[in-house]
């Protein structure tokens, strides 16, 4: 289930990285869709984790977008993330998010640049984290 999720997620991320920088609503009502539908047939829906993560999502992606940090979509991408992973390893998944969008500020800043789109960080994050066995 979570290797269909980062897809959306890295679709997302190109989307992110045009000129442009809109992404379309689709992928996130996919991206939920996928998440409940692949709950309920694989007979492991744990609606209490896959809500309490999505809700995680949704606090920490309305705080930072009130920043001004990330964008709307970036909120509505990590709620579907959020409800990916659950409750128990959305702290987890968030750390390495972190990381990554730690590195591609500083990235952005050292060659110059103010702004950077956020998604590709979100989704190499998301990435790193299946990979080390989130």
């Amino acid at each position: 289930m979570l290797w269909v999720s980062l897809v959306l997620v890295f679709i997302a991320a190109g989307y992110d990285l045009r000129a442009d920088r809109q992404i379309p609503n689709w992928i996130s009502i996919v991206l939920v869709g996928w998440v409940v539908t692949a709950s309920v047939y694989s007979g492991e829906a744990e609606w209490t984790s896959l809500l309490l993560g999505g809700s995680v999502g949704l606090i920490l992606g309305l705080f930072l977008f009130r920043l001004g940090g990330i964008g709307g979509a970036d909120v509505k991408l990590l709620v579907g993330i959020g409800a990916s992973v659950g409750f128990e390893q959305i702290f987890s998944l968030l750390f390495y998010i972190g990381v990554a969008g730690g590195i591609a500020a500083l990235w952005t800043v050292l060659r110059g640049g103010r702004e950077f789109a956020y998604l590709p960080a979100m989704a190499l994050g998301f990435l790193i984290f299946l990979l080390v066995g989130g």
